[in-house]
């Protein structure tokens, strides 16, 4: 979702995909933390079969962060709020 709240990559796993990495990253770096800190991760998607081939976009944010990626859960749903979106996650993290 853009900042004007549109959909960024409508039916595009990667690009969305990128989008959320991106601003899970800025939101983590306004409380002084990086993806390090994601304690989990669960995931809620349309298409599970194309979250598992997108699988290099997400590993490439954690490789760019130095860290493991968090333990992790994805759960295929039949739509999302959003028309064309196609992965919501939730990632609690602990904060510094």
């Amino acid at each position: 979702m853009s900042d004007s709240f549109k959909l960024i990559g409508s039916s595009d796993m990667a690009a969305q995909i990128r989008r959320i990495y991106g601003r899970l990253e800025r939101v983590l770096a306004m409380a002084d933390a990086t993806l390090k800190n994601v304690a989990s991760k669960m995931s809620y998607t349309t298409d599970i079969e194309a979250l598992g081939k997108t699988a290099h976009v997400r590993t490439k944010f954690y490789q760019n962060s130095n860290t493991a990626a968090a333990v992790a859960a994805a759960v295929d749903v039949r739509e999302l709020f959003l028309e064309g979106a196609m992965l919501e996650f939730v990632a609690p993290a602990e904060l510094p």
